[in-house]
């Protein structure tokens, strides 16, 4: 799907993204930048991608594996957490993309 990116060097291009798969969630770590679909995300609330941090390890669950919950942070001041449930995005208005090829 074709997205407007809202922040960095890159503002104002369109990309197209897909949703990142959860192995590849899991595999984050704390200090990789991302880019997040937001439909409400910072203090513009609009709707495209974003460029942000991860700022924690995802947490995982041993007795639930599909369930995964990623800290994110925005700016100086914006954080929020993007969470899956059963392997599936728990917001559909914020989940982690990737760029597609």
């Amino acid at each position: 799907m074709k997205e407007q990116i809202l922040s960095g060097d890159n503002k104002g291009q369109s990309v197209d993204v897909k949703p990142m798969h959860l192995d590849k969630v899991k595999e984050l770590r704390t200090g990789t930048r991302a880019l997040v679909h937001t439909g409400y995300f910072g203090r513009n609330r609009l709707s495209g991608v974003i460029h942000v941090k991860i700022n924690g390890k995802p947490k995982t669950w041993k007795t639930r594996p599909d369930d995964v919950s990623v800290p994110i942070k925005y700016g100086l001041y914006e954080y929020a957490t993007v969470d899956y449930r059963d392997g599936v995005m728990a917001d559909e208005n914020l989940y982690i993309v990737e760029q597609e090829n």
